[in-house]
């Protein structure tokens, strides 16, 4: 998880491509211990933020271990630049028993956006924070 307020200049496109683990900025990472091969994993993503202006478009991507593209993706426009609350969750069968990495990468398809606050301050303390949560299903 991270409470700390990030200016995010990556950029995913927002076309019919399959986002690439280059795209966006990493914003997020966690690692999970999988019992077996059959094991699914359930991914959830929370990510508070702003978009520096409305033509911009919100792509959110995940990613597992060293996998190129994406394994799931999300993407939103926001109407308008006030803060925001963005949900993502997906499940994924990795065929692993151990040690998996999964990562979340963010971007717009141009401009800036920013997590935990907007172009100017974080809110709420820190309170309010982007996160990832892995749980394993048997």
């Amino acid at each position: 998880e991270t409470a700390t307020k990030t200016t995010v200049t990556g950029t995913i496109p927002i076309t019919d491509a399959v986002p690439q683990n280059t795209g966006g900025d990493e914003i997020l990472s966690a690692s999970i211990t999988l019992a077996s091969t059959s094991s699914k994993v359930n991914i959830a993503v929370h990510v508070n933020g702003s978009v520096a202006s409305v033509s911009n478009w919100v792509i959110l991507a995940v990613f597992r271990d060293s996998v190129v593209n994406s394994i799931g993706a999300a993407f939103h426009r926001p109407p308008s630049v006030e803060l925001q609350q963005w949900d993502f969750s997906m499940q994924d069968a990795p065929a692993i028993a151990g040690a998996v990495t999964y990562k979340v990468r963010i971007g717009t398809n141009s401009g800036n956006m920013y997590l935990n606050g907007d172009s100017v301050a974080r809110y709420l303390g820190g309170a309010a924070k982007c996160t990832l949560v892995l749980t394993e299903s048997l």
